[in-house]
């Protein structure tokens, strides 16, 4: 894999060309002269003879010529740092973690798409690393840098992604065919407290108490349930119960409000806690649900 792309440099050299006299008519003009000053003439005119033998000997190396030589070495010198270091710029070198994903906070978008990991982008000299935010998915892309940031390759060639860096803000902006985008800040940005998953409070067994604000043997009796209704939370998900039978667990975390629970089909579930009656109270398929710490047994019979 190479993604060097050298930028091109043109020198031109612009070369000045010199005019030389012609001494003939003063040699024609000599010819003419008699015989009596022949030899004064001839003795006369052996030092101008002398003369432009030296002329060509001080032209044999021009001053110009040593100065056009050194303009075009110049240039030389300076493109070479250039065509070394082409497009190929460590600046990018390291881990981008996303921080944002269409605008809505990576970790909100995160616990929305089943996505427990940071999403991470992690470049050397020869490659780059995408963690898609599951545990143990990375793929491994060719990239190039451009004027904009960096576009990042299949292995066959063909570009997959472009990443656009704003350097006031130190972050790569991804974005794909369908305009989706996703923030990629340098560095770890890991969950924080606030929206962890684990919350103690929240531990222990909540009982359904009423279904549309109908008492819940009530609502059972009518609806031929004979088993409490619980939800039990613990550090590592909550599980739905019914009677001594667990239907299904699933993932949540605490919010300001109270908790959210992401439902086997991704939606989520917002929960919101009533410190005043100390319960939890939410919206699924058309039912509003309240649950209250503790168990709900259903009454004797008389």
């Amino acid at each position: 894999m190479k993604k060097y792309m050298a930028a091109a440099v043109l020198i031109t050299i612009v070369l000045a060309a010199g005019c030389t006299g012609n001494a003939s008519s003063q040699d024609e003009s000599s010819s003419q002269t008699d015989s009596s000053t022949a030899e004064v003439t001839v003795t006369t005119s052996a030092a101008p003879t002398e003369q432009p033998e030296e002329v060509p000997e001080t032209e044999a190396a021009p001053e110009p010529s040593e100065t056009t030589a050194a303009q075009t070495e110049a240039p030389q010198e300076t493109s070479a740092p250039e065509n070394q270091g082409g497009y190929i710029a460590d600046w990018i070198y390291g881990t981008w973690s996303a921080v944002s994903v269409n605008g809505q906070d990576y970790w909100d978008y995160a616990f929305a798409n089943g996505l427990t990991e940071q999403s991470q982008l992690i470049f050397d000299s020869e490659e780059v690393l995408v963690r898609n935010g599951t545990v143990g998915i990375e793929q491994e892309y060719s990239y190039a840098i451009t004027d904009a940031g960096a576009d990042i390759y299949y292995s066959w060639g063909e570009k997959f992604l472009a990443l656009t860096y704003d350097p006031s803000a130190d972050t790569l902006t991804m974005t794909d065919e369908a305009d989706n985008f996703a923030v990629f800040k340098r560095g770890e940005y890991p969950q924080s407290a606030e929206v962890d998953y684990i919350a103690d409070w929240i531990y222990g067994t909540w009982s359904v108490i009423s279904v549309n604000g109908q008492d819940y043997w009530e609502y059972a009796a009518q609806n031929d349930e004979d088993q409490e209704k619980m939800m039990i939370f613990t550090a590592q998900g909550v599980d739905i119960t019914s009677g001594d039978r667990v239907l299904r667990t699933l993932s949540y975390r605490i919010t300001d409000e109270g908790a959210e629970i992401r439902d086997i089909d991704g939606a989520v579930i917002l929960m919101t806690y009533s410190p005043q009656d100390d319960t939890l109270t939410f919206t699924a398929d058309g039912y509003t649900t309240v649950v209250k710490r503790g168990t709900n047994p259903k009454p004797a019979e008389n």
